[in-house]
C-alpha cells in the first residue's frame, strides 16, 4: 500500500474519538496516573508509525507489525525518557482491550501478545545510544544538556554547538610521531637524515630542531 496523506488523516480522525472514549473507560482508570498522562503521546505516535512504516490502518494492525514497530522503531526514533517507554506496554494493552470490547478490532489478544514480547527488547534497546537515529541522538543530547526543547532559540543555539562538535570530530587527525622500538643511536645524526623517532620527518625539522 502506497502512503497517502488522506489515509493518514483518516487514521487520525479515527483514533481521536477512540482515544476520547478510551479515557472514559474502566480499563483506562486502572492505569497508573503516569501511564494515563503518557497515553496521549503513546497512542497517536503508535498509530502514526504503524501506518508510516508498516502501511497498516488500525483495523489492519497485526501482531508482527506491532512487534517490529515497538522493538525496532520506537527505541531508535522516539525521544522519550525511560518512564514513558515503561508505560508503552500497559497503555497499549489497555487500549487494545478497550478497542476489542468496543468491537473496533477483533485481534486484541494477538496484538497484546506482540506488545508483551516486544516490550523488554524495546526497553533494552531504548537505553543503548548506539541504536539511536540521528534525530533521536540530537534530541536526547539536548534533553541531557538541560536544553528547553520548547524554546526555539535555545534549540537553535544547541544545534549550532551540536553541528560544530560533529565537524570537529570529523576533522582529520594530525599524524602523531611513531615511537621507535630501536635502541637509541650512538652516532651523531645528520640534520638531513630521517629522525629516529619514526615521524618520517628530517631530523633538523623534528627532534633536532
Amino acid at each position: 500500500m502506497d502512503y497517502s496523506d488522506e489515509t493518514m488523516e483518516n487514521i487520525d480522525a479515527m483514533l481521536e474519538p477512540w482515544y476520547n472514549d478510551f479515557v472514559k473507560s474502566s480499563v483506562f482508570n486502572k492505569l497508573t496516573e503516569r501511564a494515563k498522562g503518557n497515553s496521549g503521546f503513546i497512542i497517536p505516535i503508535f498509530g502514526d508509525y504503524m501506518y508510516n512504516y508498516e502501511s497498516e490502518t488500525p483495523k489492519q494492525w497485526s501482531g508482527a507489525s506491532v512487534e517490529y514497530v515497538l522493538s525496532s522503531l520506537f527505541p531508535r526514533k522516539i525521544s522519550a525518557d525511560h518512564d514513558t517507554y515503561e508505560d508503552v506496554e500497559p497503555v497499549l494493552t489497555a487500549f487494545f482491550s478497550f478497542l476489542s470490547d468496543s468491537n473496533h478490532i477483533k485481534n486484541a489478544a494477538a496484538l497484546t501478545k506482540a506488545v508483551k514480547k516486544a516490550s523488554p527488547v524495546m526497553l533494552r534497546e531504548a537505553t543503548d545510544s548506539s541504536n539511536w537515529g540521528i534525530a533521536k541522538s540530537f534530541m536526547m543530547g539536548a534533553l541531557e544538556s538541560g536544553v528547553d526543547v520548547e524554546d526555539k532559540q535555545a534549540m537553535d543555539n544547541y544545534m549550532m554547538q551540536y553541528n560544530t562538535n560533529i565537524m570537529n570530530k570529523n576533522l582529520p587527525k594530525q599524524p602523531q610521531p611513531r615511537l621507535s622500538t630501536n635502541p637509541a643511536p650512538t652516532r651523531k645524526i645528520g640534520k638531513n637524515e630521517f629522525c629516529p623517532c619514526g615521524s618520517d620527518k628530517k631530523y633538523k625539522r623534528c627532534c633536532g630542531a
